[in-house]
């Protein structure tokens, strides 16, 4: 969230004084959370997040391209977990389905601001991972996740920052781009927000398919 106001500005939903403004709510963060006071900085990023609502009004979160009310949240798959057969395979038994649970969410509120960092860097070392973003995602966009990864501390992090991008092609159309290094693979598939399998069905499927054959490739910038 540290890069935020930069990220709003830079796709056009505030102004210079906006950024100016949010980026110095953005530096309030930093103290609490070197300080593993999580509470505290959550509730400064529930503020920021509040200034962020009133200056960009209505825009969705999971897709800046739409509106609030221009969402459907009819998701197909919901039907399908409900269904007795992915019951049993999902281990849930008799518990009723919840788009958005307001307890979990309560639960998991000191993990707003906690970083998943070392987690994410000891795998690395370890296990093939593929991370991806919505081309037009506000939740977790495309340039905070690339300034994330950069920032990681692993073994092949020198190798993953001379990586060059990747255009990627679902028959003749482009699907998107991915940067490819060691155990690290990440993607931004196009044309899609935040519920990118949802968005983009046929080309998440082929990104999955491709890295799970390992059929993306590395290139070295030269």
């Amino acid at each position: 969230m540290l890069e935020y106001a930069a990220f709003l500005h830079g796709i056009g939903l505030i102004d210079k004084n906006e950024r100016q403004f949010l980026e110095l709510i953005q530096n309030e963060i930093r103290y609490p959370v070197r300080r593993e006071n999580w509470f505290m900085g959550r509730s400064i990023l529930m503020r920021l997040k509040g200034k962020v609502d009133r200056a960009i009004g209505s825009v969705n979160y999971y897709d800046y391209r739409r509106d609030n009310t221009d969402i459907d949240k009819s998701y197909p798959y919901i039907e399908l977990v409900k269904k007795d057969k992915m019951r049993r395979r999902m281990h849930v038994g008799p518990l009723e389905y919840e788009l958005c649970s307001f307890l979990v969410r309560f639960m998991l509120m000191r993990d707003d601001t906690r970083t998943v960092r070392p987690w994410i860097e000891e795998l690395l070392e370890d296990y093939p991972m593929l991370i991806y973003s919505g081309q037009f995602e506000m939740v977790c966009p495309p340039l905070l996740t690339e300034n994330h990864l950069d920032k990681l501390n692993w073994s092949g992090a020198l190798q993953y920052s001379l990586a060059k991008k990747q255009l990627c092609k679902v028959g003749n159309k482009l699907a998107g781009h991915y940067k490819s290094s060691g155990n690290l693979v990440y993607a931004v598939v196009r044309n899609a927000g935040h519920m990118v399998p949802y968005d983009q069905p046929e080309n998440t499927l082929d990104l999955i398919d491709r890295f799970i054959s390992k059929k993306l490739r590395t290139v070295t910038s030269k």
